[in-house]
């Protein structure tokens, strides 16, 4: 709760601050230089210089805007980016060329693929950069050599580059195609990366995520198909004085025919945590990678603080199978087995063994252990080799019902969640672990890039406020065979619990309702389950609504000098009282038990200034400005 109301606080200044300047921009012409405002819902702008953000300012990009770059240029950042795709109508940042085509056949030659030519720079955020966040976005052909105004900002082109410890960056329901290097590169920040799918990212060697110096949130659900290196690999290298390190939340990936592009032996691989890097891996499939889940020991990872396992690993040759746990003499590697992966490593371990050890594994694990895609990679096609599989291309990663993924994911843990759930200016979902293994739950939640057929098409579904409820009001296009609505409830956008249903009509379009008596103060989010008669089911948007009890207390006097007395609508008992100040920093707490309706607060320790109280109830908290004057 503590971190969900820090960023709220924060994101509710940034927002009052910075999302001021909403002038369109003009797709006449091309662009160049300073921008400061919108592009504009289904335009299609060119850019031929590189084009900055500057500090203070915000560029929002609608859905659907296409973004094309005439020669190596990039996005400088010092300021905001929001790049707000929709499912429906993505937003694509590419190079401009009318006879660019993607290279994807299998035995292509890496050195004439277009992928790995960097045409552009990438989005190059400063460390001053706040806010960076993309929802549906295509970004392909990107990490040229910055030059100009970008290359001030760094000297390496990544189709994103993000470095502010204290900032926030989003990248979700996205897509990154090719890149020179990293597909992401970060120094410190506050990250999700959820439900992206990361292809032929890196020509001899990068990460879908090469996360350093104090990078802190969570990986989930994303589709990794060909990476040069890793998918995500932790360290907390480069990391300024009294910065938190390196940690992240790494779960329910699925990872495919990772590392075979690294030139440098003993790199590559699938999972790779290093340099005093701490977090989690749980959930994720790693299919045909060069090594398992990697544990480095030089520089060595932050073994203290580091869980991972309810992995599994399918490998199609002996050389595969022969790292699935990696060996120290290969890779610098001290990966402890787990029992929880599949197959379970002390199945295939020598029975003498130590951490590090090389073996040889039974020839039966060779192609055992099949995740049976809908239509995947596993086996090998025939004339593929290891190196081959870059992209996702006609595969479907999505599990089938004979799935061995069904049901093994392990739930006993939850996200980070340091960026704030918000539909435009944080994370839209911070999904929860999942019950399967990998990117694609077989109940159709986590990646959503492939459609799951729905038994009703939504046109709308809103919330608003009046008086002491919240209702929701949706209205659906189509309707076949429906059964009903389960409406579900969560208070911070990734645990919903149902709190009601309603029967659907079946067919045609109609209109629908539900009222939720008893919301939660604050931050409410919703989203419908939508049953058909034959079992199967999908879900809607989740759309979110504040909802403010302003009656539930009041400050006298307010502004306060030395003392400030609070009055409660109704008796409480064992509430908690925290007061914060504009950096979002406690500097009062107090545990009020006692059924009382009162309580005389001391403020003579603070200094004069705009403070937010915090009153902390089992039913939800409530917030009111504090004005201190001495």
């Amino acid at each position: 709760m503590k971190k969900r109301f820090l960023s709220f606080i924060t994101i509710t200044m940034m927002i009052a601050t910075t999302i001021q300047a909403q002038n369109p921009i003009s797709d006449a012409g091309c662009l160049s230089g300073p921008l400061n405002g919108i592009l504009v819902a289904g335009k299609t702008y060119h850019v031929c210089g590189n084009i900055i953000v500057n500090f203070g300012d915000t560029l929002i990009i609608e859905p659907s805007v296409t973004i094309k770059f005439q020669g190596n240029y990039g996005l400088g950042v010092h300021g905001s980016l929001f790049s707000l795709g929709t499912q429906s109508n993505p937003i694509l940042f590419t190079y401009d060329s009318a006879s660019l085509v993607k290279t994807d056949n299998i035995g292509a030659n890496k050195t004439q693929d277009p992928a790995f030519k960097g045409l552009w720079t990438g989005i190059i955020a400063d460390t001053a950069c706040p806010y960076l966040v993309f929802k549906w976005t295509h970004i392909e052909f990107a990490g040229g050599a910055p030059n100009g105004s970008v290359a001030r900002i760094s000297k390496t082109g990544y189709p994103i580059y993000f470095q502010n410890p204290n900032g926030i960056f989003v990248l979700e329901d996205s897509w990154i195609y090719g890149s020179v290097d990293d597909a992401i590169r970060t120094y410190g920040g506050k990250l999700a990366i959820m439900r992206n799918t990361f292809e032929k990212c890196g020509y001899t060697g990068g990460e879908a995520l090469n996360a350093k110096a104090g990078t802190i949130g969570d990986y989930g659900y994303n589709l990794c198909v060909g990476i040069a290196t890793n998918g995500p690999k932790l360290s907390n290298a480069g990391a300024a004085p009294g910065v938190a390190a390196t940690e992240m939340h790494i779960y329910n990936n699925t990872i495919i025919n990772c590392g075979y592009r690294r030139n440098v032996s003993g790199r590559g691989g699938s999972i790779n945590f290093e340099q005093d890097a701490r977090g989690l891996a749980y959930n994720n499939i790693l299919v045909n990678c060069k090594f398992g889940l990697r544990v480095v020991s030089n520089p060595i990872a932050d073994t203290a603080n580091l869980k991972y396992g309810y992995n599994l690993n399918y490998g199609d040759s002996v050389s595969v199978v022969n790292q699935f746990v990696p060996s120290l003499s290969l890779c610098s590697s001290i990966t402890t087995p787990q029992n929880t992966n599949i197959p379970s490593d002390f199945s295939f371990l020598p029975f003498v063994w130590k951490i590090g050890d090389t073996y040889a594994a039974a020839s039966s694990f060779q192609g055992a252990n099949n995740p049976l895609f809908i239509n995947g990679p596993c086996p090998l096609p025939s004339g593929a080799q290891l190196q081959d599989i870059t992209v996702v291309s006609n595969y479907d990663f999505r599990l089938k019902s004979n799935s061995p993924c069904l049901g093994k994911g392990y739930q006993n843990f939850i996200p980070l969640a340091t960026v704030p759930v918000d539909p435009k200016y944080g994370v839209t979902e911070l999904t929860s672990p999942g019950k399967d293994l990998g990117a694609f739950q077989f109940d159709g939640s986590g990646n959503k890039h492939y459609e799951i057929p729905t038994p009703v098409s939504l046109i709308s579904f809103t919330a608003t406020t009046n008086n002491n409820i919240i209702q929701t009001t949706w209205q659906t296009a189509t309707e076949l065979n429906t059964a009903n609505f389960i409406i579900q409830h969560s208070t911070n956008g990734s645990s919903f619990s149902d709190i009601g249903t309603v029967i659907a009509l079946g067919s045609g379009a109609n209109s629908y309702q539900f009222i939720d008596n008893t919301p939660a103060n604050g931050m409410n989010y919703f989203r419908i389950k939508m049953m058909d008669k034959d079992g199967s089911s999908s879900y809607s948007k989740v759309v979110s609504i504040t909802f403010d009890d302003k009656n539930y207390f009041s400050i006298i006097p307010n502004p306060a000098r030395d003392f400030a007395t609070i009055s409660f609508s109704n008796t409480v008992d064992k509430i908690k009282i925290a007061v914060y100040d504009i950096t979002g920093k406690k500097v009062i707490t107090h545990l009020l038990s006692g059924n009382t309706n009162t309580y005389k607060l001391n403020t003579q320790s603070l200094k004069s200034g705009l403070y937010v109280l915090k009153v902390n109830t089992a039913t939800g908290y409530y917030n009111e400005k504090l004005l201190i004057n001495k």
